[in-house]
């Protein structure tokens, strides 16, 4: 396959253990289990075996992933300032979220009970690294959106640890940046985890 493809939520979690909306600040809750938090396309999967003729192997692919950040309070982020500004503008807004893509390149070990098949339970974990490589606001009122392309402060960089886990039609994966969201000293210290399910294996 040339392709592969996944889909999940996001949310926050803190180098201290905290998970969830109190791992970051109160104007910047997200929407709980928001469909679409999460899209990756990975372009061009490579496995190479390494021992029992692919009962242990190695796995990665060029990754674009895609996250939607949706926030839950009617904020705006200012563009082009040196550490991130949240005011509340006392719109109402019908959608308001802060996306961010990045290419991104994983790297994993895979392992499978039952080489050159898929009936048997498959394990993948690994760790990745990507760049920043668009971001941009967007605000709906009915029918009037607003657009804003900015960095907003985000890290250019992030790394972190993934995992899969399938077993015929359950599939499942979680990626947990070890990374700030935004550049030290630019914004609050909070990290993104991403979990959902592998729509096309690899």
């Amino acid at each position: 396959d040339c392709l592969a493809f996944v889909i999940g939520v996001t949310y926050y979690h803190n180098s201290d253990g905290t998970f969830g909306k109190d791992a970051a600040p109160e104007e910047l809750e997200l929407r709980v289990f928001r469909p679409g938090g999460h899209v990756a396309l990975h372009f061009l999967p490579t496995t190479v075996p390494l021992i029992g003729r692919g009962a242990v192997s190695l796995k990665t692919a060029l990754t674009v992933d895609f996250n939607n950040y949706y926030f839950n309070n009617d904020i705006t982020l200012a563009p082009d300032q040196d550490s991130l500004n949240v005011s509340f503008s006392g719109e109402n807004f019908d959608r308001n979220k802060l996306f961010a893509s990045y290419a991104q390149l994983p790297l994993m070990l895979h392992f499978t009970t039952r080489p050159g098949s898929e009936r048997g339970v498959q394990l993948s974990l690994g760790g990745y690294v990507g760049l920043l490589w668009g971001s941009r606001t967007k605000q709906k009122i009915g029918n009037d959106k607003i657009k804003i392309k900015d960095d907003f402060n985000l890290n250019p960089v992030r790394y972190g640890l993934t995992g899969r886990l399938s077993l015929r039609w359950f599939r499942l994966y979680v990626n947990y940046n070890l990374s700030d969201l935004f550049e030290e000293g630019e914004g609050p210290e909070v990290q993104t985890f991403s979990a959902g399910i592998n729509v096309f294996e690899w």
